[in-house]
């Protein structure tokens, strides 16, 4: 009971009740009155402290269930963030490893891009090369249809000498 309003009227009214019952100053029907309208005054404002403190504990009530919903949202966001950041750091790796397949296939492209270039300048020389066997194959047949030619006139003529002549 800190609070001057109430306190200092009761110490005034305490005081004046000691002098009484020492005898050294005699209630009136208006110092009567006066008392028990303070009287009424302080039970009155005794009460509203008390309502107020029963508020005030009520309220605490509600703050403390609402701290504890709170703790459990934030240890729930705390789980769900392990979570997240276990899913991140899964997905990171993912990603390293996809990332080192791309860079493997890249160079595998690159290897055979080069094969491949080395293989159509073979494939060009081998045409080359084909043509020009071609060509000579061209010329050898020409030479023996003329060969062919000339032992097929030397035989048809020794055959016709030979029917000629009997």
């Amino acid at each position: 009971m800190d609070v001057p309003e109430i306190l200092v009227p009761i110490k005034d009214r305490c005081r004046e009740l000691i002098r009484i019952i020492d005898g050294n100053l005699p209630l009136t029907k208006d110092e009567v009155a006066a008392v028990n309208k303070d009287l009424q005054k302080w039970r009155k404002s005794a009460l509203d402290l008390q309502k107020q403190g029963i508020d005030q504990e009520a309220q605490l009530v509600e703050m403390e269930s609402s701290m504890l919903h709170w703790k459990r949202e934030a240890h729930t966001l705390e789980r769900r963030n392990l979570d997240l950041e276990a899913k991140i750091a899964d997905d990171e790796s993912t990603i390293r490893r996809l990332m080192n397949q791309t860079n493997n296939l890249n160079v595998q492209v690159r290897n055979l891009t080069r094969e491949n270039s080395l293989y159509a300048k073979k494939i060009e020389s081998l045409r080359e090369e084909g043509e020009l066997a071609l060509e000579e194959l061209d010329e050898v047949l020409v030479m023996i249809n003329e060969e062919t030619n000339e032992d097929f006139e030397d035989l048809h003529e020794a055959v016709s000498f030979l029917l000629e002549t009997g």
